[in-house]
């Protein structure tokens, strides 16, 4: 098929399909040639149009799918017409009521008179009358000029009648409010309705925070906005041959808060304890702000309880229970929102202390204690940070002074028995309390250990306290002297060392610069890593467990040798 044919076509099938063709609704056009006058009628339609007045030069479109001349475009003609006889493309099957012939060209369209019957339905003809004598054929006069067409104005004008009325629209809400999004469309309105159609929207103002996305959803962000303010939304859109522009003007609203809502005040408060509370405003966008530090906060009793910028309550000593109700002011702009809390100050008195901790502290080592007390209104609360602690005997050793309830003990000669003493005053009472302990005279000790065994000892906890040197307590021996016997005696030379006081090396002190003879210090002085000893777990008392380094000198029977040691390299 010629293309301008098939272009003629689609675009009465485009008319046709937007103007909702059935059945029983064909689609007529009919057009004139500016110029040459040529008028010319299309009928799109589903069944054949032979219910219509179809006047001359009438074209049909036939839009059935179904029928083998789906999309084609047919010219009628009387098969009794002598004229058709050996016609090519005329169409005589049996499912046409009329006869048709195809077109093959556009031009065919403003070409051809028809020939059609009247009345398919009429009577049979009556007898034919005498034939008349033949007059004689007068010569042919000359061939007139083809009729020129303007495809593309004919075109044009077919477009044109589908435009009229076509419009664009952007569809979407007519607000916004900040911090919440709006979605948007475009629809093209034509006579046969409305059709939503893709393009991209855009924003004809720009204002700092909002956006559009390739989908058209516009984002207000939160607090963008400090008043309400409209928004240009703009679009283009192009159909047959045609551009259309579209314009939606939209509020965008500043978000207010529209309540506020307050908690972490308790129903009873002891006086003398903190509450903090917190204050969340709602806004008219749905989104909600922590705005505590922002409110204003007015106790009816500032006696009996205070509240922070911050919104942190403190209930004051009261000499007997007292409501409070704490009213909070929020605004922002003109706005002006408000709540309130209440509570009971409880006038509590402390009726009873009592110490935790251990009841045996070895020599030297920490420990630690804590004060609970208990009020009036038989609750209890930790005041380890509030009490003040002492000791019955200043020789068993001293609490810490910037560590609550921290006990060191002292370097006793034997186990000593005494008291941690404890304080604690709220609302003008005292209470006190007692715990006995007993400092464990650290026979063992946290010290080194040195002396001369067999090398078949098991090395454990018992065999570093079965050493029988001994350096003083808490101390890092400097020089020691063992004697092993004669070599292949089968003793040799230990040390064991308090891990805590870090790695050790040793030295000949006859021979000042040799390092080794012992395992896991021999080797590099400088490097700590060819150091390493055994590591033995060592009870020394109470069940305290300390870890010691024991090293061994790697021949037995070395004699009599004057060590020096050192920590670390």
């Amino acid at each position: 098929m010629e293309l301008r044919l098939q272009q003629y076509i689609d675009s009465m099938a485009t008319i046709a399909d937007i103007r909702n063709l059935d059945v029983s609704n064909p689609v007529v056009v009919l057009l004139e040639h500016p110029t040459l006058g040529t008028q010319f009628t299309t009928v799109a339609s589903i069944v054949e149009p032979s219910y219509l007045g179809i006047p001359i030069n009438t074209t049909w479109v036939n839009l059935n799918p179904q029928n083998p001349y789906y999309r084609k475009a047919l010219k009628l003609k009387d098969t009794e017409d002598p004229s058709t006889s050996g016609v090519p493309n005329v169409i005589t099957n049996g499912s046409f009521r009329l006869s048709w012939i195809e077109e093959q060209n556009y031009m065919e369209i403003f070409q051809d008179p028809q020939y059609y019957v009247l009345d398919i339905a009429q009577g049979p003809a009556g007898p034919q009358g005498p034939q008349g004598p033949q007059g004689p054929v007068g010569p042919a006069g000359p061939q007139g000029p083809a009729p020129q067409v303007d495809y593309n104005y004919i075109i044009g004008e077919i477009l044109s009648q589908l435009n009229q009325g076509t419009t664009l629209g952007i569809v979407g809400p007519s607000q916004i409010i900040e911090g919440l999004t709006g979605q948007y469309s475009l629809v093209l309105t034509t006579t046969a309705g409305d059709t939503p159609v893709t393009g991209q929207i855009q924003l004809g103002t720009p204002i700092p925070g909002v956006s559009i996305n390739s989908s058209n959803l516009v984002s207000v962000g939160a607090n963008s906005l400090s008043s309400d303010q409209n928004l240009t939304l703009t679009a283009t859109y192009s159909y047959l041959g045609q551009t259309y522009n579209a314009t939606k003007i939209v509020i965008l609203k500043n978000a207010i808060p529209v309540s506020i809502s307050a908690s972490g005040l308790p129903s009873t408060l002891n006086e003398g304890l903190t509450a903090q509370i917190t204050v969340i405003a709602t806004y008219s966008n749905g989104q909600t702000a922590n705005v505590t530090s922002q409110c204003i906060f007015a106790p009816s009793n500032g006696s009996a309880l205070t509240v922070n910028s911050s919104g942190l309550a403190t209930a004051s000593l009261v000499s007997a229970d007292t409501p409070v109700q704490v009213n909070i002011t929020y605004v922002e702009g003109s706005t002006v929102l408000s709540t309130s809390l209440n509570t009971i100050v409880k006038n509590i008195i402390p009726v009873g202390l009592v110490i935790g901790g251990p009841s045996t502290v070895a020599e030297q080592t920490t420990a630690n204690y804590t004060a609970t007390v208990t009020y009036s209104d038989g609750s209890v609360a930790n005041v380890t940070n509030s009490a003040v602690f002492s000791l019955s005997d200043s020789a068993m050793g001293s609490f810490s002074s910037t560590i609550h309830g921290q006990f060191t003990a002292a370097d006793v000669t034997s186990d000593t028995v005494g008291n941690v003493l404890a304080t604690f005053t709220a609302s003008g009472t005292t209470v006190n309390a007692v715990k006995q302990i007993t400092v464990l005279s650290n026979q063992v000790g946290i010290r080194p250990y040195y002396g001369v065994a067999p090398v078949t000892s098991t090395k454990d906890g018992n065999f570093i306290l079965s050493l029988p040197g001994r350096g003083p307590s808490a101390s890092q021996v400097a020089t020691f002297t063992l004697d092993s016997g004669a070599p292949g005696s089968g003793l040799t030379m230990f040390f064991a060392y308090p891990v805590a006081y870090g790695l050790t090396k040793f030295e000949d002190a006859a021979t000042p610069g040799f390092y080794g003879g012992w395992d896991g210090a021999k080797g590099d002085p400088t490097d700590p890593s060819k150091w390493g000893p055994i590591t033995v777990p060592v009870d020394i008392g109470g069940g305290n467990m300390i870890d010691f380094y024991l090293y061994q000198t790697d021949y037995d029977g070395l004699g009599s040798v004057t060590w020096n040691t050192y920590v670390g390299p």
